[in-house]
């Protein structure tokens, strides 16, 4: 697979291997042994689609310029930029795996709404996507006069919701290191309540022998 040679290209040691499985989907498997404690993936952090990263790039100095945005409306763009105007992205084979369509309720419309009329969580949709269209507008104003960067037929709101859900659903946050960003290949562990292994993906000598066989569905708990 493209995202696994990439990832060996770019010095990834990996015990697991991305699999399909019939009613998981897409996860990653054991690939060889593991001691307990050990990581199951080690990588350098500058192979992460993050702040850093963009600043980095050649869509940094435009970045740069936009000092009415955060950093995080900067990785939105950054990131809508390489999945969707640069065909030549560093991170192509990652984000050519990225599913197109999310299940958030970033996706809801009023006729989804209605089921849940009178209910908090209607609210609260209602009001994180009047956040997530108030969000879009004031980027779309900050990159209004530099459309050689940011064209706004590049930089449309379907766009801009997708990229936002890709960082709601598989976002992470590396304390002292980045606020938000996303980390291809690494990201295709699920997680469960119920696992083998701890957070940051490490071997629990005490679950190890539940899920210790190669090719077996690898389940870290990971948080954001």
């Amino acid at each position: 697979m493209a995202l696994e040679q990439w990832s060996q290209a770019n010095g990834y040691t990996a015990h697991v291997t991305l699999a399909d499985f019939d009613d998981t989907g897409r996860g990653m498997a054991l690939s060889s042994p593991v001691e307990a404690g050990k990581p199951l993936i080690e990588c350098d952090a500058g192979l992460f689609m993050s702040i850093f990263a963009a600043e980095k790039s050649a869509l940094g100095p435009h970045l740069a310029q936009l000092e009415t945005l955060d950093d995080d409306s900067k990785l939105i763009l950054f990131v809508m930029h390489e999945k969707f105007v640069n065909p030549a992205s560093f991170w192509r084979p990652y984000l050519e795996l990225l599913p197109e369509v999310i299940d958030s309720a970033l996706y809801f419309d009023e006729h989804d709404l209605e089921y849940l009329n009178g209910t908090h969580l209607a609210i609260e949709i209602r009001m994180t996507l009047e956040h997530l269209q108030d969000s879009y507008q004031s980027i779309m104003a900050a990159i209004a006069g530099m459309p050689e960067a940011f064209s706004p037929a590049d930089f449309t709101w379907e766009r801009f919701r997708w990229t936002r859900a890709i960082f709601d659903s598989r976002g992470f946050n590396l304390k002292g290191k980045a606020r938000n960003c996303l980390l291809p290949f690494i990201d295709a562990l699920n997680t469960t309540h119920h696992t083998h292994l701890q957070a940051r993906g490490l071997v629990d000598e005490s679950r190890k022998e539940k899920h210790s066989d190669l090719g077996t569905f690898v389940l870290p708990t990971v948080g954001n």
